[in-house]
């Protein structure tokens, strides 16, 4: 199944894998460009009748609203009159692509200004082989914690399988272990 093939022993477990799945108490509202009140009303029902203990919003900009800063803002208000976290994905800026490196940072949330102030954790994914077809890890993810109000930042090293959609460890040899003792001061 880690190959994206299928056998025999591997229809049982997606069987079981589906019937968890379906347990679940995850709520999926694939309504498009909700207003900001209109995700508070559905949230606070679902935290009521469900308690809900997470809420994830896909693409702060097809939210209607007169702009992406005040949305940021009211999401704040909303984790907090919630008491659960927020999980906003967001656009960059295309000057990302202009850059040599292309990895995102902070600057590139230039047209969402509240969200770096307002959130309390910021991570960008980035996947050289994107940009770099022909390097040698294709399936390597950064993912950089570039803001964390209540701890470090920095880069983590991931896994990523397109295939299945999922992200795991990065797959370190020992070898990568001394390379890296080796690189710090």
């Amino acid at each position: 199944m880690r190959r994206g093939y299928l056998g025999e022993k591997d229809f049982p477990k997606i069987i079981v894998a589906a019937a968890k799945l379906m347990e679940a108490p995850i709520y999926i509202d694939e309504t498009p460009r909700l207003s900001i009140p209109e995700i508070r009303i559905r949230a606070k029902s679902l935290k009521l009748d469900k308690k809900i203990r997470l809420l994830m919003i896909d693409s702060l900009q097809q939210l209607v609203a007169p702009n992406a800063n005040d949305s940021a803002v009211a999401l704040k208000l909303l984790a907090r009159e919630l008491q659960v976290p927020v999980v906003i994905t967001s656009s960059i800026s295309p000057m990302a692509d202009r850059r040599g490196d292309k990895r995102p940072i902070l600057a590139d949330l230039a047209d969402v200004e509240s969200l770096e102030q307002e959130a309390d954790v910021i991570l960008f994914l980035y996947r050289d082989e994107l940009y770099n077809p022909d390097r040698e890890n294709r399936n390597e993810l950064d993912v950089t914690v570039a803001k964390n109000r209540n701890g470090p930042t920095g880069l983590i090293r991931a896994w990523y399988a397109p295939e299945l959609s999922k992200i795991s460890d990065f797959p370190y040899s020992e070898e990568d272990y001394s390379r890296e003792e080796d690189e710090q001061p």
